[in-house]
């Protein structure tokens, strides 16, 4: 069961190194960006591996300049993405990231500039709904409904992805654009508002409508 959103905090980084041909740079005088940001990928994963389950760490975009084989990269930018729990946790974590990559920065003469992409709060569920949630699932188990005997084999993916959610927000655009990157799949979209006094109830008959196809 879901208990909150977690805290998260999007950061770019940029590392400046020095480019020299291949084949005539001497590895003692190297100062590879791209070594670097593989160090320092290395110590943020550490850091995330020693932490709380709920703490991960990721980097997601990696990119390096000149780009060429025979290249000593002089420059490369990265993304991570710090999520916790809570936000001190998420912050002790970064705390940590950072130092060890600025420590990593000064042993290799490599110049690093960090900038924030995004930052968000912890957002913990309504106690109240997650009481409500918690009492609905032991009514569903005392009917046997989550026994093994009723569970079906799920397919790796779907044939088609039913959405309840507004057709002019960002989430739908989001969904849409990940589906075409990564699983191309038939969307079945069923428009609700999102927000205000009727959200509740039309996202209720959208189920249902979705149950009865």
């Amino acid at each position: 069961t879901v208990t909150g959103i977690a805290a998260q905090r999007r950061e770019g980084f940029t590392l400046t190194g020095r480019a020299g041909h291949a084949g005539t740079e001497p590895m003692a005088l190297r100062r590879d960006a791209l070594a670097a940001a593989a160090a320092m990928i290395a110590a943020a994963e550490a850091v995330a591996a020693d932490g709380t389950p709920d703490l991960v760490a990721t980097v997601g975009v990696l990119q390096v300049s000149p780009g060429a084989a025979n290249v000593v990269p002089g420059e490369v930018s990265f993304t991570l993405d710090v999520r916790a729990a809570t936000d001190a946790a998420r912050d002790v974590a970064l705390g940590a990231i950072h130092s060890a990559f600025a420590h990593i920065a000064g042993e290799r003469g490599i110049g690093i500039e960090r900038r924030v992409l995004q930052d968000l709060p912890a957002s913990p569920c309504d106690p109240a709904l997650m009481a409500l949630l918690e009492k609905r699932k032991k009514a569903l188990a005392a009917e046997g409904l989550f026994d093994s005997a009723r569970k079906r084999p799920i397919p790796f993916l779907p044939e088609v992805i039913g959405v309840i959610t507004s057709p002019s927000g960002a989430v739908i655009r989001d969904i849409l654009h990940r589906l075409r990157e990564r699983f191309p799949r038939p969307v079945l979209l069923w428009p609700v508002p999102v927000q205000g006094e009727k959200c509740a109830a039309a996202v209720a008959a959208a189920i249902r409508g979705f149950n009865d196809l």
